[in-house]
């Protein structure tokens, strides 16, 4: 009986902590959208005013890919953790996933075709910029430019609604990391962000089913004895 009834304080002591409530304020990321195999988090979230120098402000919260801890931009602040921030070739796994081919590989590329981006925007990705005949989403990766440690990768699709004109996949090293290209040509970005489709248990959540187990082992099976329902 001493065992049954540790078990049922387990049980309670556990249920309190089962998903504890988040001390800051920071919000989920919910805009998202599933390829890849992946949770892509839509870039315009964390597109910064222009001259902003976000790939830095990104490495701060994300050093090496790996997200902890709270982001605060545009008026929210979101939660970091289990984020990560993508890479070259994460981003050009996402675009071979809509062009249905292994056309990108590990290193920077660029694709040029007509409305070949139509799909990509058809899937619910938002622009991050908008021209007269185009729509643009350019984020950044955490890749800097083997070449010019001041620059970095983005990942870009450019898309003309039109088809008169070529659509254009890249993720080209030309993103000044400060966000200024020249005096007076100031640059904005979003960022490339993603984490597992999988949603693992917290580790609370483990345990009280493993407590939930116990319980009902200790509870043992039940017997009828003279017509009355009695524990073994």
């Amino acid at each position: 009986m001493h065992r049954i009834i540790a078990a049922v304080g387990l049980l309670l002591a556990l249920a309190s902590v089962v998903m504890p409530p988040r001390a800051s304020a920071s919000v989920m990321i919910t805009d998202t959208i599933i390829a890849d195999g992946r949770v892509w988090a839509q870039p315009d979230l964390f597109l910064q005013a222009p001259g902003v120098p976000n790939w830095y402000a990104i490495d701060a919260v994300c050093p090496a890919g790996v997200c902890a801890g709270d982001w605060q931009i545009n008026g929210a602040t979101y939660d970091m953790e289990g984020w990560t921030w993508a890479a070259v070739e994460d981003v050009n796994s996402l675009f071979n996933y809509y062009l249905g081919a292994n056309t990108f590989g590990s290193d920077p590329q660029q694709l040029q075709g007509q409305l070949i981006a139509a799909v990509f925007f058809a899937d619910g990705w938002r622009a991050t910029h908008f021209t007269n005949s185009s729509i643009l989403l350019s984020a950044l990766t955490r890749t800097s430019s083997d070449r010019f440690p001041d620059f970095a990768h983005e990942g870009s699709v450019s898309h003309i609604p039109s088809g008169i004109g070529v659509d254009t996949w890249a993720t080209s090293p030309y993103s000044r990391k400060n966000g200024v290209w020249s005096p007076g040509n100031l640059l904005s970005y979003g960022g490339w962000f993603y984490r597992s489709a999988e949603v693992p248990l917290p580790s609370s959540l483990t345990l009280f089913i493993s407590a939930l187990l116990l319980f009902q082992r200790e509870r043992g099976p039940r017997k009828f004895k003279s017509g009355c329902q009695t524990l073994r």
